[in-house]
């Protein structure tokens, strides 16, 4: 059965014995509980917390799963748990004692308790965020994008890093990288540079700590209806950064100018009107390359860019709802938009477990 409690939509039943601070002692299968599990930086099992152990603290958890893997997270306790809990804390968190977590990440931000203080609130990250921990240098000539991200992650990343680098992960790209150089650089913007000559392809840390590099899903993963299968839909279009002609420059000066050329979308102009801007191409391609690199630019930036909320989501089997490929949702009006799923915001709470879907479009 499910119903709203609070301007929430919950699964009932589903944490039965969950009460901060209270522990029951009943028998919790799978699919009645949650837990996290606590790891320090040497992958050692500190602790763990949740409705079917001992030291149940917690007040509730909220995370994110986002297409760049495993975003936020804050732990609020009622009291200090009887284990340590400090910087770069692993945290495992499987709503329904799941087989696989359904969010990694590490602890960044502890709580300072205070004479007025009533909860403890630990706020942590995915392993996407240590991108930015570590530099490269490096020039690659005549390289598969690919082969540069992977080599990149395997001997930059991975060592200083509990980022984990797994080739299967990485997919070959179609692009061909002339000349790259890197000189202390942050892996991230390293890594985001290249990603640039793949519009297609999306890439991050996953919940196994695992980094990835793959083609963006167009699949439809489902059809929602707004008051069936999540409690509303908040829609907003913005028009105001659209751009349908743009002016390509070079990352390099040549011959006393770094312009290269114009791409521009005519469709788009006819409906809006001219909208110029100018954009730089990667310093590593050649002139014809920048201009395709260009109106690949120009595919999304022609059009008038769609955001949507689609609050407290039903889970209905038990599993993450994850960030990859479509949606079609439907709104009380009988209004359809299919939207990219980029993001979703759960909470676990003595209610059980609510999602807020983060969506995006173009048209």
């Amino acid at each position: 059965m499910t119903y709203f409690r609070g301007g929430r939509r919950f699964r009932e039943c589903k944490f039965t014995g969950y009460a901060p601070g209270i522990y029951i002692p009943l028998y919790l299968p799978r699919g009645r509980g949650f837990k996290i599990v606590f790891y320090d930086p040497q992958d050692h099992k500190v602790g763990e917390l949740g409705s079917d152990v001992m030291n149940h603290l917690i007040e509730s958890v909220s995370f994110q799963l986002l297409e760049s893997g495993c975003g936020s997270v804050d732990i609020n306790l009622t009291e200090r748990p009887p284990f340590e809990i400090g910087y770069r804390t692993r945290v495992d968190i499987y709503p329904y004692f799941s087989t696989d977590p359904w969010y990694t990440g590490f602890i960044y931000d502890l709580p300072k308790k205070t004479s007025k203080t009533t909860i403890l609130t630990y706020q942590g990250f995915g392993y996407y965020d240590q991108l930015d921990w570590v530099h490269v240098t490096g020039v690659w000539t005549d390289k598969r994008v690919s082969e540069v991200i992977a080599d990149i992650v395997e001997n930059s990343v991975a060592p200083k890093t509990a980022i984990r680098y797994n080739k299967v992960k990485i997919l070959d790209s179609p692009s061909i990288i002339t000349n790259y150089n890197a000189d202390t650089v942050k892996a991230k913007e390293a890594i985001q540079k290249l990603a640039g000559f793949e519009e297609n392809f999306v890439w991050g840390v996953d919940n196994f700590r695992e980094f990835f590099f793959w083609l963006r899903s167009d699949q439809v993963m489902g059809k929602l209806w707004v008051g069936k299968h999540c409690e509303d839909l908040e829609i907003e279009e913005n028009a105001s950064q659209l751009a349908n002609r743009l002016y390509v420059k070079a990352g390099v000066i040549q011959n006393g100018t770094n312009y290269i050329g114009v791409v521009e979308d005519l469709d788009s102009i006819n409906k809006y009107g001219i909208r110029e801007a100018v954009v730089t191409a990667p310093e590593a391609i050649n002139v014809d390359d920048a201009l395709a690199w260009a109106d690949a630019q120009l595919n999304t930036k022609c059009l008038k860019k769609i955001t949507g909320k689609a609050k407290n989501a039903f889970l209905t089997n038990m599993k993450p709802i994850e960030p990859k490929g479509k949606l079609i949702i439907t709104d009380t009006e009988g209004r359809e938009y299919r939207l990219r799923l980029i993001g979703v915001d759960y909470t676990i709470s003595t209610s059980g477990i609510s999602a807020n879907l983060n969506l995006e479009g173009y048209e």
